[in-house]
């Protein structure tokens, strides 16, 4: 892995030669922000709709956008051919970069840029035969705060979230609710629910990010006449769904295959749900079609 070479503040280096000041801010306080995506057979999908959300965030921070951000397009692609990888993880993280000391920040900042590309480690086919597991965790997100909407560095809550995962009963994901007792998202994906043909995911108003691959689910039933909103859901909507799946650009769709956690029963739900099946072959038939020659020179 130390071979590969990374992109770092205005050049291609070693992973071991990288290197950030002692003053860098996304250290310190993490202060920066970060999107993963991946690239099929060469080329980064749905790359435009990442730096979008980029901006968007560093706008929200008053974060100053670094030139290379316009360049992502041409950083990745020397990436990856640095490191002869077609199908690949992709991490973007950019911060405030280094200056003078103290937690407000004040003066000159050079923000800094970090791309890294290594192999795809996709998730396991297994994992989409039988469906994901789900609970829900025992602590809440403030429904107020701002920064779940905004993909940071500052990442220790969606940490805490995963690792519940691991303990017992056992999961894949954990479901993260809010401070009205509404589901957000999961820890690293959002939540889908279909009931009677009808595609529900939480709305941004009850704080959760606004993935890319969630964005395009809703796109494709609006495109396909798949009746789709969003709109504030329990727990019980949940566990009551015909369906439910995840989204996020390194998983893309994942079925869900039981809820656990909320009583001593599980719910399983039938597996592949139709809803859930049609959308992931429309999803695959996007990103190729984002990854086309054509679309990356839009």
């Amino acid at each position: 892995m130390h071979d590969l070479w990374v992109y770092c503040n205005g050049g291609y280096c070693r992973w071991q030669d990288a290197s950030l000041s002692p003053l860098e801010r996304g250290f310190l306080y993490g202060d920066g922000l970060f999107e993963t995506l991946r690239t099929y057979a060469g080329r980064p999908a749905l790359l435009g709709l990442h730096v979008e959300r980029l901006r968007g965030s560093a706008r929200f921070l008053d974060i100053p956008l670094p030139a290379e951000i316009d360049k992502c397009g041409d950083i990745i692609r020397g990436l990856l051919a640095r490191n002869s990888l077609e199908d690949a993880y992709v991490r973007i993280t950019m911060s405030r970069g280094a200056g003078q000391w103290g937690l407000l920040p004040s003066g000159t900042f050079r923000p800094s840029v970090l791309v890294i590309t290594r192999p795809l480690k996709p998730y396991p086919a297994e994992l989409y035969e039988r469906g994901a597991t789900i609970k829900p965790l025992e602590w809440r997100r403030d429904v107020s705060d701002p920064l779940p909407r905004h993909k940071t560095t500052s990442y220790l809550g969606n940490l805490l979230a995963r690792r519940q995962c691991g303990k017992p009963p056992l999961s894949d994901e954990a479901i993260i609710l809010n401070s009205k007792g509404n589901v957000c998202e999961c820890s690293t994906s959002n939540l889908f629910a279909v009931t009677a043909g009808h595609v529900v995911t939480p709305p941004l108003e009850d704080n959760l990010l606004p993935g890319v691959t969630r964005r395009i689910v809703l796109s494709l039933c609006s495109d396909e006449g798949i009746p789709a909103r969003q709109e504030s859901l329990s727990l019980e909507d949940i566990v009551r769904a015909d369906e439910v799946f995840l989204t996020n650009a390194l998983m893309e769709m994942l079925p869900v295959g039981r809820i656990i956690g909320h009583t001593d029963t599980p719910r399983a739900f039938p597996l592949p749900g139709g809803v859930t099946r049609k959308l992931q072959q429309l999803y695959a038939e996007a990103v190729r079609a984002s990854r086309s020659p054509e679309a990356e020179a839009q």
